[in-house]
């Protein structure tokens, strides 16, 4: 897998005290700029803040920063619906980015995307419910992750 560097190896200084000061400024918020856009790849079942940034029609002071919550759901049912709990306190102020997962078959070796058309997804107030119009009851894993922001 390639991978990008996102800072030099080696950085030459100037031997000018001022200079040295400038520079070392200037690499210290670089480096926090790095460190503050990264989205952090961590998924478990606890809320948890991914750095990402939501800007999309706000002014840059009024960013909305996204939260990640990941679930493992069960099997999926047979032309029915699966009702997991989120344990969310979702408001009006409340915004989901991203739904999404997959399911895998009971032999392991076969995954559906969520984004599926015999699949239907929908969050209220306390539940995520997962709605098949057909039957994928062989899917016996399902994984859940949403990604939002909240006030």
């Amino acid at each position: 897998m390639a991978q990008e560097n996102l800072l030099a190896y080696n950085v030459a200084y100037s031997q000018d005290d001022k200079q040295l000061l400038r520079n070392i400024f200037r690499k210290t918020n670089e480096l926090v700029n790095i460190i503050n856009t990264k989205d952090t790849g961590i998924f478990n079942d606890e809320e948890f803040f991914t750095a990402q940034q939501w800007n999309v029609g706000k002014d840059q002071g009024e960013q909305q920063v996204l939260y990640r919550k990941a679930f493992d759901a069960g099997a999926l049912p047979n032309i029915g619906t699966l009702t997991v709990a989120h344990n969310l306190s979702l408001d009006a102020n409340w915004d989901f980015i991203k739904i999404y997962g997959t399911a895998k078959d009971s032999t392991g070796v076969q995954w559906v995307p969520l984004a599926h058309p015999d699949i239907t997804i929908v969050i209220d107030n306390t539940n995520i419910n997962i709605t098949t119009t057909s039957n994928l009851s062989a899917y016996t894993t399902t994984r859940i992750i949403l990604e939002y922001t909240k006030p």
